[in-house]
């Protein structure tokens, strides 16, 4: 499930395209001026996926996600000069730009199109231009793990070397999406923003499940939305930064890495050939006999309307399940207030029930 509505969505894809307005003429600028680029050049490009890859991971947009993150570290080399810029990067960079502005006028192909041909290139981009040292952090794939909580993000080694230069600190920031966010009258998308000002953002998460059932015995009234985040800003004082109880912000050592387990692999379907069957040898055809008359045929009988059941019931079957839906937060927040007071009826009516019949008269 997303946590999102259509008006924030829309906001997502303006944002975005308004990031994509020059790129093509940045990149060629970049390109022309070579290992002159300017860097403030390439810190606006830079930005531009940065700020993509922030907003789609939230929103769920896995294939946008997965191509601006890759475009971003391409970028990166740019601005820590382990890679010149050079015409065929350049055009490889205006590809997956192009790319990703065709995923944002469609956002539900955005979800999980595939983008292999191009993430693959970039990935091999990437890891040719680094020492050999640093060669298997592009692919080594580690997950962040939070005490009593388990892993909550998964990401590469090399980002994470990425943003821990010049002395930057991991945290991983939880907010809650009702009071945090909503009530204050922001939005997860200005949080991001006003985030990205001060550091940089990893990853980001909405973890509806931890807001529990009706089956708990008490419903909890909050809405996690974890954000991994790399800045300066020293363990002392990031609370008060930004705004957030210490308890809330979970700071991160080696400890909290480990190794992610594979990632499985679709096995391809085999191949079969079809086999064609030779005619058999055609015996001698027997003598025409003489034609004799035939009787008239009766009228063919009208055929039955098939049955409408059986080709819906097929039609369903072959229809794909929605695997996502999109909430608002007001909305979840209503029903989360509607559960707990069913929560609390339940626990009237065990209570009555355990006490005698007369308690459960005055309750109803």
């Amino acid at each position: 499930m997303t946590i999102l509505d259509d008006e924030t969505l829309q906001m997502y894809v303006e944002e975005s395209l308004d990031h994509l307005a020059d790129i093509e003429s940045d990149l060629l600028a970049i390109e022309q001026a070579g290992s002159e680029a300017d860097e403030e050049l390439v810190n606006k490009v830079f930005r531009a996926a940065h700020s993509i890859k922030g907003g789609a991971g939230f929103l769920g947009l896995q294939a946008i996600n997965q191509l601006a993150h890759k475009l971003e570290n391409v970028l990166g080399l740019f601005r820590s000069h382990e890679l010149v810029p050079n015409p065929d990067v350049i055009n490889l960079l205006l590809q997956g730009f192009d790319r990703l502005r065709e995923l944002l006028q469609d956002t539900e192909a955005g979800r999980d199109a595939d983008v292999s041909e191009l993430t693959v290139a970039l990935e091999g981009l990437t890891t040719a231009n680094l020492p050999e040292e640093r060669k298997p952090t592009v692919s080594e794939r580690v997950q962040v793990v939070l005490e009593g909580r388990g892993p909550v993000f998964t990401v590469s080694r090399f980002e994470v070397d990425e943003a821990l230069k010049g002395g930057k600190n991991l945290y991983v920031f939880e907010y809650d999406l009702i009071h945090d966010v909503h009530r204050l009258g922001r939005s997860p998308l200005t949080v991001l923003q006003e985030l990205d000002d001060g550091g940089v953002i990893l990853d980001s998460k909405v973890e509806p499940s931890v807001a529990g059932d009706l089956f708990a015995d008490e419903l909890p009234r909050s809405i996690p939305f974890l954000v991994l985040y790399a800045t300066i800003i020293g363990t002392d004082i990031v609370s008060g930064v930004f705004d957030l109880p210490e308890e809330r912000i979970h700071v991160l050592g080696e400890a909290h890495f480990r190794d992610a387990p594979p990632e499985p692999v679709t096995p391809e379907p085999p191949r079969t050939e079809q086999v064609v069957a030779r005619p058999a040898a055609e015996a001698p055809k027997p003598a025409p006999e003489p034609p004799k008359p035939s009787p008239q045929k009766p009228a063919p009988a009208k055929p039955k309307p098939a049955s409408s059941g059986g080709g819906d019931r097929a039609a369903h079957a072959a229809t794909p399940l929605e695997t996502s839906i999109r909430v608002h937060v007001s909305l979840l927040e209503n029903l989360m207030t509607l559960a707990g007071e069913l929560v609390l009826s339940r626990n009237q009516l065990l209570q009555a029930v355990n006490t005698g019949a007369g308690s459960v008269e005055r309750i109803a």
